[in-house]
Parts: C-alpha cells; structure tokens; sequence
C-alpha cells in the first residue's frame, strides 16, 4: 500500500517535470518571434521618427522659401520706390 503510494507520487513528480520541460521548450519557441515582434515594432518607431524628421525638415524649407519670398518681395518694392523718385526727379 505505501509502495503503491510512492510509485503514484513518483508518477506525478515526473508528470509535472515533463510539464514543466514543455513550458520551457514552449517559451524557447516564442522567445525568438517575441524579439522579432519587439525589433518589427522598434523598426517602425525609428521609421516614424524618421518620417516626423523628413516632415520638420520640409516645412523648415518651406519657412526659408516664404522668407526668401519675402525678401524678394520687399527688395522689388524697394526698387520700384527707388524707380518712383528717380521719375519724380
């Protein structure tokens, strides 16, 4: 009887090593594609950043255009003023 209680046990023992080998074997499995998911995820961050750098960078050009739009605005009136007292004189 204590015998056969032992070897129930024993039984259960190995059944929950082999268990817990499985756990482990699964999350060795899952332990590559859940990197590959953190590096995906992470790639597509830095593409965003990228993407907001590329959009700053434009309408930074965009800002330097109107300014220079702008210059070239106030230069001609300059010389239309110029042009304006030079008929007058």
């Amino acid at each position: 009887m204590k015998q056969q209680q032992l070897l129930q046990q024993l039984a259960l023992l190995l059944l929950l090593l082999l268990l817990l080998l499985l756990l482990l074997l699964l999350l060795l499995l899952l332990l590559p594609l859940l990197l590959l998911l953190l590096l995906l995820l992470l790639l597509l961050l830095l593409l965003l950043l990228l993407l907001l750098l590329l959009l700053l960078l434009l309408l930074l050009l965009l800002l330097l255009l109107s300014l220079l739009l702008l210059l070239l605005l106030l230069l001609l009136l300059l010389l239309l003023q110029l042009l304006l007292l030079l008929l007058l004189l």
